[in-house]
């Protein structure tokens, strides 16, 4: 195969066609506004740690290969270039196999030779074959087949769910391999329409006119959506409760983007029209009686509890599956009686080993005995169910805290007290700032739960002591003032409870 040379430019590569393929504008910002892209380097290095530690793994399916990958953009066109030396030479099996044909580049995670035939394989971090997948691949068959290497097959490998590891991790047993080629072939004529379409786009000087729509989400979230949504009112029809994605966007195309400009007539449920009239009238709702009811099933004392989990795409502890939940720190308020003083148990493990065994061993200690468990959202609920699987030693003790725990969400979910600055949620976020304006998650280094399962991860790399000792610190403070915000979001249930009542005395 013919080299090419360090001063050809790559107008197009995998990662910039499937961004077009999702949004031309996002394409055309990407290359000529990154400015605009928020920091979620966090996040987004787990996602990319992930990948590279699945794509590392898949390599056992077919070993000893030589590797291709270039760290540095500046230098795909090495990578490139050692790909075809190797195929010249006879290599069999090559990794991140990279292919360069019309100013377009791409490299594929496995290239394999077999009887003088060649077979491609991508590896890919979910438990099934998605759409844009498809997309993905026939990009990739397009570049490599134009730059002379013909396929006699393309296969995606993916992780089977039902795996369950065993001790050391089985590559044959934890991938499935499947042929995408057919559906690939169908995609051919719309590759080359795009790649045609994406390079015009990258010449014009200003971005394309293209509106917002369900496609910023789809596959995945855009990183311009504040650029490109910021016409949009702070409460709008997007905050809509329960209303699908798409009649969101139908009231938008139609010109329709504030409560107030909904016709007369348009079909609305309860909770809808009470966020509406919420929002427009500054009007709070309170059922007294039904909140009285709920708090009386209360008793004391009070165990307000909260988890956190992580959902590892490569099971990482003996009995363990792809992307199951697994618990790594709770944190537990007590309360005695009522406006009494608070005890705080905490529990956080350490990645790595298996944070289970340890975590309910804490938890059944920090809950014993009598009185109401508190829990905001079913999350917890099935993590204890899950984890009755994995310990049954534990299914007793499991029950008996299950058997205690009441929903704290409920009040909000059944719409039984309902304040404007709730805008349609009923997350315990959103929930205590409308309860108490002047608390909230700002000051916190990790501030929600995708933000606090990437710190965690991040423990298995970090090297430094004090590092490492202030991500378990905001670890443990974002997990605190969970249960500490449902200490006070009863407290003020109690309070609208009781004042409801007295007016209507």
């Amino acid at each position: 195969m013919m080299k090419i040379h360090h001063d050809e430019y790559f107008k197009l590569s995998r990662s910039t066609y499937l961004m077009g393929s999702q949004c031309p504008k996002r394409l055309w910002l990407n290359r000529k506004r990154p400015e605009l892209i928020p920091d979620k380097a966090a996040t987004m290095k787990m996602v990319f740690d992930r990948g590279k530690e699945i794509g590392l793994l898949a390599r056992a399916l077919f070993p000893g290969g030589k590797d291709a990958a270039i760290d540095h953009p500046a230098l795909y066109v090495d990578s490139v270039n050692k790909t075809y030396e190797w195929i010249d030479s006879g290599e069999t099996i090559i990794y991140e196999a990279a292919f360069s044909h019309d100013e377009v580049m791409t490299a594929v995670d496995i290239l394999v030779r077999s009887e003088n035939k060649w077979y491609a394989y991508e590896v890919k971090g979910s438990s099934s074959v998605k759409d844009h997948h498809l997309t993905d691949t026939a990009f990739q068959y397009h570049v490599i087949t134009n730059a002379g290497l013909e396929l006699e097959d393309i296969f995606i490998i993916h992780l089977d769910k039902n795996y369950v590891r065993q001790g050391p991790l089985d590559s044959k047993a934890l991938f499935t391999i499947v042929s995408v080629k057919q559906e690939v072939l169908k995609l051919q004529p719309t590759v080359a329409e795009n790649i045609k379409e994406f390079k015009d786009i990258l010449h014009q000087p200003v971005a394309p006119m293209k509106d917002i729509g369900i496609h910023f989400s789809q596959p995945h979230d855009c990183e311009f959506r504040d650029h490109c949504w910021d016409h949009i009112p702070a409460v709008s029809v997007f905050d809509l409760t329960k209303l699908k994605a798409s009649k969101k966007f139908d009231l938008y195309y139609e010109g329709i983007l504030e409560f107030h400009q909904l016709p007369s007539g348009y079909t609305l449920t309860y909770a809808q029209e009470l966020q509406i009239k919420a929002h427009l009238e500054n009007y709070i709702h309170s059922e007294p009686q039904k909140i009285k009811d709920w708090l009386l099933q209360l008793s004391y004392p009070l165990y307000f509890m909260d988890f956190e989990t992580f959902n590892p795409p490569l099971p990482m502890y003996h009995g363990s599956r792809p992307f199951q939940h697994i618990p790594f720190q709770f944190s537990v308020h007590v309360q005695n009686e009522q406006g009494g003083p608070l005890t705080h148990f905490e529990f956080l493990g350490s990645p790595e080993t298996d944070p289970r065994p340890d975590f309910i061993e804490q938890l059944v200690a920090a809950t014993q005995g009598e009185g109401t468990i508190l829990v905001y959202s079913s999350f917890e609920m099935s993590r204890l169910r899950e984890l009755k699987d994995d310990l049954p030693e534990w299914t007793p003790h499991i029950n008996a805290i299950t058997n205690r725990i009441v929903d704290l969400m409920m009040p909000f979910v059944n719409k039984w007290h309902y304040h404007a600055a709730m805008n349609g949620s009923h997350s315990i976020k959103e929930v205590l700032t409308a309860l108490e304006p002047d608390l909230n998650y700002k000051h916190l280094e990790i501030a929600n739960g995708s933000a606090a399962m990437a710190a965690f991860e991040s423990l298995l790399k970090v090297t430094n002591v004090e590092v490492k000792r202030d991500i378990r610190q905001a670890l443990l403070e974002y997990c605190k003032k969970d249960t500490w915000a449902m200490v006070k979001v009863l407290e003020r249930l109690r309070e609208i409870g009781k004042q409801a009542i007295d007016e209507l005395i």
